[in-house]
């Protein structure tokens, strides 16, 4: 993923608010990745319960977007309670969509997606990746 980003658009103030990830092609191994390869995106365990509570579903929506659907008066709860937080979503190996192979088990690929709020409001936003490599 090259530059990933939280799109214009999301509002948290209405009842069900969609949260888009975009991101551009990216450059080296990532950009040969299928855009099947985005389908088999889950909400992370890492996601702390509270957030997970907030978020509904998770779906690769479009061509480099991924799409996080939250339930608006949880999202207006949490927002109240903390002023930011993070969406953790993971990604499966790559060794299934692309020709990579490594030894051990399966390397696991995230996009941690820090959301931070202003009186109800997206104030700012920030996407960071992040993998973790199976044991050998």
């Amino acid at each position: 993923m090259g530059n990933p980003r939280v799109a214009d658009g999301f509002d948290p103030a209405d009842l069900e608010p969609e949260l888009r990830v975009v991101w551009d092609r990216g450059s080296g191994r990532g950009a040969e990745l299928p855009d099947q390869y985005f389908a088999g995106v889950e909400l992370s365990a890492a996601t702390g319960p509270e957030v997970r509570a907030v978020v509904q579903s998770v779906e690769h929506s479009a061509a480099r977007e991924i799409t996080v659907r939250l339930d608006g008066r949880s999202l207006s709860t949490l927002i109240q309670r903390q002023d930011q937080f993070v969406i953790s979503l993971e990604f499966p190996d790559r060794r299934t969509v692309i020709d990579c192979s490594h030894p051990g088990m399966a390397d696991r690929y995230f996009l941690d997606v820090l959301l931070v709020f202003e009186s109800g409001a997206l104030s700012r936003s920030q996407a960071t990746q992040r993998k973790q490599l199976g044991a050998i």
